[in-house]
């Protein structure tokens, strides 16, 4: 008798802990959406000693401390939410992005395509495009281009995909249809067009038509002042721009 009431006890003990958990890993992820990584980190910590099974805790615990920067403890959280679940596409497309902050490319490449094994996954198209665009900053354009374009024939909104295609368009000397695609993205999301603007600039301007070339980029200055993109565009319309 003593031996079942203390199995139930314990069993009640873990279950408690595993609420309260769940608890503090929802309190972290609203953290998370808000953009207070440190409070994030605070309460995924305490998540995590509650339930150290807990492999939501830990993926969220990766994404709190690589927001605040800590890449090695990123890794680590990372890595024990793999352990625990490492068929989880969203913990190893996560992980992957992180990789991709550490410069480890082809590590990233391996994640991104662990990550589309997960047949579960509602969001396969984030993956194909983080994958390829891994893919291009490897040089590998063509498997890039495939990808970027399954991608969007999952997801036909999704700009981030129509952007990088229109990288990788560029880098294989496809500027029509790197045009093409970066005004997709300026038809789409005209709030998040910035990039594209310049892009398409710039090969208006290889090809001639100065007038657009420089329209588009002036679009970037006047859009984004005090950015980087803007410096670089000012620096194009004085070299290219001065007689419009």
């Amino acid at each position: 008798m003593h031996v079942i009431a203390l199995a139930l006890l314990t069993g009640c003990i873990n279950s408690k802990r595993q609420q309260q958990a769940s608890a503090q890993s929802s309190l972290g992820a609203a953290y998370l959406r808000e953009g207070n990584a440190p409070a994030a980190v605070g309460v995924l910590r305490e998540a995590v000693r509650l339930d150290p099974r807990s492999y939501d805790a830990w993926e969220k615990l990766g994404l709190a401390y690589m927001a605040q920067g800590v890449l090695d403890e990123s890794e680590i959280a990372f890595l024990k939410a793999i352990r625990l679940n490492p068929e989880r596409a969203e913990i190893r497309n996560n992980y992957g992005l992180l990789l991709m902050e550490l410069d480890r490319r082809e590590e990233a490449i391996i994640e991104f395509e662990g990550a589309l094994t997960d047949i579960t996954y509602r969001s396969p198209a984030l993956v194909l495009n983080n994958l390829g665009y891994a893919e291009y900053i490897e040089g590998q354009y063509d498997e890039a281009l495939f990808h970027l374009s399954e991608s969007i024939k999952r997801a036909p909104e999704l700009c981030p995909a129509y952007f990088n295609r229109g990288l990788v368009q560029r880098a294989k000397a496809l500027p029509q249809l790197a045009l093409a695609d970066f005004d997709a993205v300026i038809q789409r999301c005209p709030k998040d067009s910035t990039g594209s603007y310049y892009q398409a600039g710039e090969i208006l301007l290889e090809l001639n038509d100065t007038y657009g070339g420089c329209s588009y980029l002036r679009i970037v200055v006047d859009d984004t002042p005090t950015s980087t993109l803007a410096a670089q565009a000012r620096e194009v319309l004085a070299r290219e721009c001065s007689a419009w």
